[in-house]
Parts: structure tokens; sequence; C-alpha cells
């Protein structure tokens, strides 16, 4: 179908009724999501795949730059590798397929030399653009592969070594992977983690400093209660049970304060400086 064969008035695109039923689907999508860490055996078909990075080009992009790539890799051997590079996690052995979600101005640097010029170096806002574009093109895919019946994790064990794994998957200059993405069909069923209550996300006019004590005090009390219901069905399955005495504020210190654990990532920025990244002065 042609633009021109499109009707000119809205409601006749798409009647209204259609428009909730549509509507009422992507929401329920999108608050099925879950993260997936089990797969069947079953492969992902080339073409499926295909189709959800062509959804995932459809999102938003800052200036039309589309500063992202992926790289698949289903090879066994390569796999390996990458599993031993992103912390031996072994969704990433059984899931049919690792994507590798780059951040990518090697094109732009080839376009600008292809016009006689040099590209800028890549300072602070120029990386920002590219994580954010990259991170919303990823989500895209992911959303898109759900709505096929496949699901999927992401791995930010990607960044624990980002020159090895470049090297792995042979990146130039200027490209690094800013996450991984398992993906394939899945045949877990995980209990949705809850999220933290909307008032505490959602501001109105100004930054709701007052409450920002009592969020906090309602979503220790509610995660919780989460790990005393998830240790209800892991019991069930002889599996290893969770703290129930973690809260929220527990979670945030282990992995943000001052007394965290020392990461491989700790390493990041010298790395994307010798990736291309960041200009001297930034970061």
């Amino acid at each position: 179908m042609n633009l021109e064969d499109l009707p000119e008035e809205p409601e006749e695109r798409c009647p209204a009724e259609r428009r909730e039923e549509e509507a009422a689907k992507v929401l329920e999508r999108m608050w099925a999501h879950r993260s997936r860490r089990a797969f069947e055996e079953e492969d992902l078909p080339q073409k499926d795949l295909e189709d959800c990075v062509a959804a995932a080009q459809r999102a938003s992009t800052s200036s039309f730059l589309q500063p992202y790539s992926v790289v698949v890799v289903r090879d066994p051997e390569r796999k390996r590798r990458v599993y031993e590079l992103c912390s031996q996690q072994q969704m990433i052995l059984d899931a049919p397929v690792f994507l590798a979600l780059c951040v990518d101005f090697h094109r732009a640097e080839k376009a600008c030399r292809d016009q006689g010029k040099e590209l800028a170096p890549i300072d602070l806002e120029t990386l920002l653009i590219g994580c954010i574009d990259t991170s919303l093109f990823a989500q895209n895919l992911l959303l898109a592969a759900e709505a096929m019946g496949y699901g999927g994790c992401f791995v930010g064990a990607a960044r624990n070594h980002p020159l090895e794994l470049a090297r792995v998957l042979g990146l130039p200059p200027k490209v690094f992977v800013l996450f991984g993405l398992v993906l394939g069909r899945p045949c877990d069923d995980p209990m949705p983690m809850p999220r933290l209550p909307l008032e505490a996300v959602l501001h109105r006019e100004q930054y709701d400093l007052e409450s920002v004590s009592a969020h906090l005090d309602a979503f220790d009390a509610q995660m919780r209660a989460f790990a005393r219901r998830l240790n209800r069905e892991l019991q069930a399955r002889g599996a290893k049970k969770v703290n129930e005495d973690r809260g929220f504020r527990d979670r945030l210190a282990f992995r943000l304060s001052t007394e965290k654990r020392p990461s491989p990532r700790d390493r990041i920025e010298s790395c994307l400086k010798n990736m291309g990244f960041l200009a001297e002065g930034e970061g």
C-alpha cells in the first residue's frame, strides 16, 4: 500500500474501537514484561530476528543520527567467549542468540570522511546521545520480540570487559557494547518484579522532595512482602531462598553507595577513551 492509498481521515484509517483494542494489546504486552533467563532449545529464525530489529529501528533517534548497531552472536564458540567476559551467566549459553547492542559512531566517522571532513571528538554529550538512542532501540527490539512470543534479558555485564568483548566481536574504533540481550523462546515463568509506586516517579510541575522518604518506606515494605511471596514459590521448587529482610534502600546502597563492592566496570571511563570516546577533559 502506498501513502496515497491511505484514507485522509484518521477514523477511516483506524476506527476508534479498533484503536482502543490495539492500545489495550500494547499496554497488556508492556505490563506482562519480565526478564526471561531460561529458554527452549528452539532456534530464533533469522526472519523473526530481522523483523524485531526492523521494528526497533522505528524508535525515536536524536537528530536522525541512529548511532547504534547490533551484532548477532549464534556461534557456540563465540558465545562461550562472550559468556566468559560477561560474568559467566548461563543464560548466554542457553539462549539461541546473544545480541550485542552497540553505540556506533564509526559509521558517522566514515560519513564525515566521505565528505572530506573529520568527526568531531566524541564528548560526553555525544556519548549520551549514543547511549540514549541505543537504549531506545534496544527496548523497542525486546518489546517486538515479546509480541512475537519470545523473551529475553538485558546483560549489563557486557560492560565488564569492553575492550576484550570488542575484539571478540570485531568492533572498529568508536563502537562499544552498551549492553547485551539474550533472546529465545522462554521456558521459565518468573514472578513479575514490583515497581516503585507511580507517585514516586510521577511529579507534577516540580520535583516533590517531601514525599521521597515516604515512597521509599512504602517500597521497602513492598519489596519485603514480594520476597516472602517469592520464597514460598522457591520453596515449592526446592530452590534457594532470597533475603526477606532486604528492602529497596538496601538494594540501592549495595549498588550505589561509597561502600559498594569493586566492579570491573569501575574502569569503564578509561576503556571508553581507549575506544575513541570521551574527548580529553570529558568524563
